[in-house]
């Protein structure tokens, strides 16, 4: 497979991860916040749209992401690397690129929603099964195994197949399994098992 295609690959990995954890997981961490603020207030109504836009909002962004690396191709790594054998590679994955920007997108704000609300075991839990149980089991068989035919374009069949099924996984939970009625009658029934002690007065939450 050779050493520019492995460097190709982590080169843009590392530029879509930090693109990503800067754009998309503030926009998230924001909403999370805006929707406790509506659960506190008793506006359980008012979560789902909140949501949607959010989502759509970070659809927008992980879009116009993706489409820059596809249209841009070698000529938006050359901003990173400098070797022409890394760039051609880049050039080459770049469908798959814009792929895994969409995917790694919507995890990311999957994953500022639910950790809002400490739900993340529900985010471990859909990742690990995407990345572990198939991500990794198909990227070792078409990256190592079915070579020549594959080489780097099977690891980046493996990412995006990983990434896809975590992303429709997470979006599907958040925008449409998570009942907010219920979670604002779980916030008011902890708001009222807390001691007396630690409700009346403000100096001690």
């Amino acid at each position: 497979m050779g050493t520019s295609a492995v460097d190709a690959f982590f080169v843009q990995q590392s530029v879509i991860r930090c693109l990503i954890w800067a754009t998309i997981y503030p926009l998230s961490v924001a909403t999370s916040i805006q929707l406790r603020a509506y659960l506190k207030t008793g506006h359980p109504d008012k979560c789902s749209s909140l949501v949607w836009l959010s989502f759509l909002q970070s659809s927008l962004f992980g879009g116009l992401f993706g489409l820059a690396f596809y249209v841009g191709q070698e000529y938006v790594w050359y901003w990173f690397t400098t070797n022409p054998n890394i760039l051609h590679r880049c050039g080459d994955s770049a469908p798959y690129t814009a792929a895994s920007v969409v995917c790694y997108a919507w995890v990311i704000w999957a994953h500022g929603i639910l950790r809002g609300f400490g739900d993340i075991s529900s985010f471990v839990m859909l990742v690990f099964l995407a990345n572990w149980v198939i991500g990794c089991p198909l990227g070792v068989y078409l990256g190592i195994f079915s070579r020549p035919v594959y080489n780097l374009t099977g690891y980046w069949i493996a990412w995006v197949t990983s990434g896809g099924l975590a992303a429709v996984s997470l979006v599907t939970y958040c925008l449409f399994m998570i009942s907010w009625k219920r979670k604002h009658a779980k916030m008011v029934h902890r708001h009222q098992q807390e001691p007396l002690s630690t409700t009346s007065n403000p100096l001690q939450r």
